[in-house]
């Protein structure tokens, strides 16, 4: 199951914003694709009927992709890049969410080239410590 997902991208590791640009880029491509691939929408849906196959699913795919993406906020509130108060776990449902929503609940909705920058930089305006 692991083998048919494409590899998770290399993180330079130089700043949260870029790894974050980079997971949700990877999540933007695979929703594309699954939009045109008559493989995946037949592998989904077996899925979603066999709770055995989606449990496993989550737990190898999904849930390996969410630590990749709390580890990069970890380290970003550690580097002084995001507010230490920000709950991370809630921040990254909030980062992932948007290319969700536009790839399950509106599949017809657009995923411009520049989707994981704008989604990026629009939260992490908000959420960058003060400076005084």
């Amino acid at each position: 199951m692991r083998a048919a997902e494409p590899p998770d991208p290399e993180l330079p590791g130089t700043s949260m914003r870029d790894d974050l640009v980079i997971l949700l880029e990877s999540l933007r491509r695979r929703g594309l694709a699954g939009r045109t691939s008559a493989i995946l929408h037949h592998v989904r849906a077996q899925m979603k009927s066999s709770p055995n196959l989606w449990a496993a699913y989550h737990e190898m795919v999904i849930q390996p992709r969410r630590l990749l993406g709390l580890e990069v906020l970890r380290r970003g509130r550690e580097n002084g890049e995001l507010r230490a108060d920000v709950d991370i776990e809630l921040l990254n449902d909030i980062v992932v969410g948007p290319v969700l929503v536009r790839t399950v609940l509106r599949p017809d909705s657009d995923l411009p080239d520049d989707l994981a920058e704008q989604i990026v930089d629009t939260l992490l305006q908000g959420l960058r410590p003060v400076r005084e």
